[in-house]
């Protein structure tokens, strides 16, 4: 029986120790490596943790990026080689992921589908849709209160964000299920207005897109958190988050093992040393691939 809570912010500390437990190994570098040797994609990089003995963690995926399209703000790498890990950047995706988990049944596919097809790593490298920087966008991960579930609201109507910073004088946050808004529904402040509207026939309504996998700029007095949203019932039962949580890790380490090439200074025993997470890899690999085969039927 999970530790119980007597809050939303008690809910997500608790769930918040699952996951760095679960990962098993504390992060002590960030590993910077072409994502195409061959060249034929020059600047694409992937990201990932190393553990104190320069071993991958798989249980925290990869993120992969374009160099070009990195921000300015310097808190990822641009080029190959192993960094220090920025500060806040560990504590944040793991908040992250607690977050997502909490309102997991809100989500156009569920935390498991997302990790397991474009990973949670894209929240910290993602695209800014009604921005004109032609730049992703990546939080400032030491920057007090960030991420954090709200509600926003458009012409009247509430919808589930994951606010994960500021950019200007705006909040940047992604929706977790897309959705289509008229054009009378977004206020004056709202930016970009003219990078988010949808072809539709003629006499229709002018309707914007909010796709979940991208970032948007958001005015803050759009953006609340309504009490009854964070209730426990409003939530994902803490035993069924950690679930989920526990199956996405297995399947994760799984299918990641020997799916890393090298990059320079890890020990080539790599594979083996991803299996330490898991004891019992057998039993972590029959139900990664039961979880892998009920994602793929929900797609």
């Amino acid at each position: 029986m999970m530790e119980p809570y007597r809050s939303y912010s008690s809910y997500i500390d608790v769930l918040s120790q699952f996951v760095k437990q679960l990962s098993a190994a504390e992060p002590h570098a960030l590993a910077v490596q072409d994502d195409d040797p061959k060249g034929h994609s020059p600047g694409h990089l992937k990201m990932y943790f190393l553990d104190g003995e320069k071993h991958f963690i798989g249980v925290l995926g990869v993120l992969k990026v374009d160099a070009e399209r990195l921000p300015l703000n310097g808190c990822l790498p641009g080029a190959p080689g192993h960094y220090p890990v920025p500060e806040g950047l560990h504590e944040y995706l793991i908040r992250t992921i607690a977050q997502r988990l909490a309102w997991n049944q809100y989500s156009d596919h569920g935390f498991a589908t997302e990790w397991l097809t474009h990973g949670l790593w894209d929240t910290l490298a993602c695209r800014l849709e009604n921005s004109t920087q032609m730049r992703d966008y990546t939080p400032a991960f030491t920057e007090p209160g960030f991420p954090y579930l709200a509600r926003v609201t458009l012409g009247g109507q509430g919808y589930r964000f994951q606010i994960m910073g500021m950019e200007g004088d705006f909040l940047v946050g992604r929706p977790l299920r897309s959705c289509h808004v008229g054009s009378e529904s977004l206020p004056a402040t709202f930016p970009g207005r003219e990078w988010l509207v949808e072809e539709q026939e003629q006499g229709q309504e002018r309707q914007f897109m909010f796709m979940s996998d991208c970032a948007y700029l958001v005015p803050e007095e759009c953006v609340d958190k309504p009490a009854t949203w964070f209730e426990a019932r409003a939530l994902m039962p803490m035993e069924q988050a950690c679930q989920i949580f526990a199956q996405v890790a297995g399947l994760s380490s799984y299918l990641y093992q020997g799916r890393i090439e090298v990059a320079p200074a890890v020990p080539a025993d790599m594979p083996e040393a991803a299996s330490r997470f898991w004891p019992t890899a057998m039993g972590v690999t029959v139900l990664g691939v039961l979880t892998a085969l009920t994602i793929i039927a929900c797609l």
